[in-house]
């Protein structure tokens, strides 16, 4: 874990690279402190809540994947919550804009938009199951903008709104 007050993408990068869990801002609050904590400890600890079709870090679930494309999908599990383009995390990647669409596709089988997409789902229905957060306020820690919208993607990924997800899972 690295607690810097730099948020230069150089620093960030080569955390990757050296293998760092977590890379925080200053200020950082006690709740994300701990949580980054009880993410190393699982990690020393080897537990894992999920089978590797339902792991969070998408590393387990490509490990075969072409190196640039991991550190890909290390940028989109730290930044889901933000904006995040192709275009920009291939520029971030030193490659062009064609060559990462072609190693994404050849790596991960979708494509990057529909990737984003359905992983913001995903980390959705984590926070609606564990109530990470308040259910309003789900769409935009997913990265969403507009709830209406977020709601609608939810649909068209899960076959059911948020609502109906939660009151299923309290089944």
């Amino acid at each position: 874990m690295i607690v810097s007050a730099y948020a230069d993408f150089d620093f960030a990068k080569q955390s990757i690279s050296l293998g760092v869990i977590e890379y925080l801002l200053k200020p950082l609050t006690r709740d994300e402190a701990e949580a980054v904590l009880k993410k190393i400890e699982n990690k020393i600890s080897g537990k894992n809540s999920y089978s590797r079709r339902k792991s969070r870090n998408l590393r387990d679930k490509y490990p075969d994947a072409h190196p640039m494309i991991l550190q890909a999908l290390d940028i989109i599990q730290s930044g889901y919550a933000g904006k995040i383009s192709q275009k920009k995390l291939a520029e971030d990647l030193g490659l062009s804009q064609e060559y990462f669409s072609y190693l994404f596709g050849k790596n991960i089988g979708e494509n990057f938009s529909t990737f984003l997409r359905e992983y913001r789902i995903e980390q959705a229905q984590y926070m609606l199951r564990e109530e990470i957060c308040d259910q309003r306020d789900v769409p935009y820690q997913v990265g969403f903008s507009d709830s209406k919208y977020f709601k609608k993607v939810f649909r068209e990924v899960t076959g059911k709104s948020p609502s109906e997800y939660l009151s299923e899972i309290k089944e």
